[in-house]
């Protein structure tokens, strides 16, 4: 159950800041790829069989148009976020591709502009418009439409939600628009402990984070991207190890991002919607480095069960044991998805950081185009990585 936030709280919080900018004088500085290390796994081995898809630079060049046309592409940022669509969906086509990159483009829009860590710094005119948005956003994926003149980010979701909706099986959109919509009701609005006025459990954080990280809609739309679906939940609900197997992912993907954004939202931003915060609020005799390596425990833990579901489910049923083979490769893509691009990806990197892969000319591979060489080379590691699936 959470609890209320205290003047304690705020307190801990300042000093976490302060062991931050210690921290800072103390090398060697962590390696967020080596954590996940342990026996013969190497996870920076097994993120580097990842190659983005094909189709990347022009799916990205028809995204960036549509961005402009309807006002939601942000010049600084924009080609940094556009590039990890390719990243998450390497085989798709490059008519999904540049479906799956709209909508990501558009959910980086709303979280640099309106979401959770930038909401309360937003004056009270922005904020409101940001709310009016927010509701006309979530009015599109009840109705399909829009009761007045939409804005370009509400314009944009509409055409999105339709190309989405006429390219694939009505279950399974019907399956995605409560995630996404769950995703825009949580993520848009200020979600620091001192603004919602209570701290919640560890548990609790990381449920709420599957959906505002946008993991789960993400790997709904790795179904999408490959047109090749799971089947109804009706009559039969999905398996426990395909429930796991998801959940994992997804978990892994969001904690990932937690860390990698840890200095962009809780020190530049001064926002506490993140796991390091959670754990020093809920464990306020944890240093900040306790706190960090608290984190790391928990994404070995969801790594972990990450692999004991993807071979439970290529194992657990022969007659769909090829569905089941395509559903996990897609879900390893994303699993390699969410650590080679935030190596790679400028959007996290930092003059000086307590992380290695946050500092600039740090990157784990060699690609072309933003995102793609902007960062040193680093030489290429051995396929072999310790996965044995």
């Amino acid at each position: 159950m959470p609890r209320p936030f205290t003047p304690r709280d705020a307190a801990r919080l300042i000093q976490a800041r302060a062991e931050y900018t210690a921290l800072m004088r103390l090398p060697p500085r962590r390696s967020l790829t080596r954590i996940l290390d342990h026996g013969g796994f190497s996870m920076r081995a097994f993120c580097s069989r990842l190659t983005p898809n094909p189709h990347a630079l022009e799916a990205e060049t028809r995204t960036r148009s549509f961005c402009r046309r309807h006002g939601i592409w942000l010049e600084a940022l924009g080609d940094h976020y556009n590039s990890m669509n390719a990243y998450l969906y390497p085989t798709a086509t490059i008519e999904r591709l540049t479906t799956t990159g709209k909508h990501n483009a558009l959910a980086y829009y709303l979280n640099d502009t309106m979401g959770r860590d930038k909401h309360w710094r937003l004056s009270p005119a922005a904020r409101r418009s940001a709310q009016r948005v927010a509701a006309g956003l979530i009015e599109t994926c009840d109705t399909g439409c829009l009761s007045r003149s939409p804005s370009g980010a509400e314009a944009a979701a509409l055409a999105i939600l339709d190309e989405l909706r006429f390219n694939s099986p009505e279950y399974w959109f019907s399956r995605f628009l409560p995630l996404w919509k769950k995703h825009l009701t949580l993520a848009l609005q200020d979600r620091n402990a001192q603004a919602v006025g209570y701290v919640t459990t560890l548990d609790e954080y990381v449920e709420e984070r599957l959906h505002i990280s946008g993991m789960l809609h993400a790997i709904a739309l790795a179904e999408y991207a490959q047109d090749c679906y799971l089947p109804p939940e009706n009559p039969a609900p999905p398996s426990t190890h395909l429930l796991q197997l998801t959940r994992s992912c997804a978990a892994l993907g969001a904690i990932a991002n937690d860390l990698f954004s840890f200095e962009k939202e809780f020190i530049d931003e001064e926002a506490d919607h993140n796991i390091i915060a959670v754990i020093l609020l809920n464990r306020p005799d944890l240093s900040l480095a306790g706190a960090i390596d608290e984190s790391a425990g928990l994404l070995r833990k969801y790594l972990h069960a990450y692999f004991t579901a993807a071979r439970n489910l290529t194992t657990s049923s022969p007659a769909t044991a090829e569905e089941a083979a395509r559903y996990v490769a897609a879900t390893k893509s994303i699993v390699q998805a969410t650590w080679k691009w935030q190596t790679d990806t400028r959007r996290y990197k930092r003059t000086t950081s307590v992380f290695r892969e946050n500092l600039l000319n740090t990157s784990s591979s060699v690609m072309a185009g933003p995102d793609r060489g902007e960062t040193s080379p680093a030489k290429t590691v051995a396929s072999e990585d310790g996965c044995d699936f």
